[in-house]
């Protein structure tokens, strides 16, 4: 638990390079930020509240080793 801080912010990174969105887009998800539906606009990848010229870019999974992702945990 001492390294949460550094790991959550090291998973962010990963999530928003493999995403190709932004670390606060990623970060505003995974905390639930502006998660009210009457008052929360749509980030769509770009970063701006209510951009909808952008188009969420799909990915698809793929497994991966872990230990090659995270190589010093």
């Amino acid at each position: 638990m001492a390294d949460y801080a550094e790991v959550m912010a090291e998973a962010v990174a990963v999530l928003a390079t493999v995403e190709e969105r932004s670390q606060l887009d990623v970060f505003h998800d995974l905390t639930g930020g502006g998660s009210d539906p009457a008052t929360a606009a749509p980030l769509n990848g770009s970063g701006i509240e209510g951009d909808n010229m952008t188009t969420p870019k799909l990915a698809r999974l793929e497994r991966v080793d872990l230990r090659e992702e995270w190589k010093t945990e």
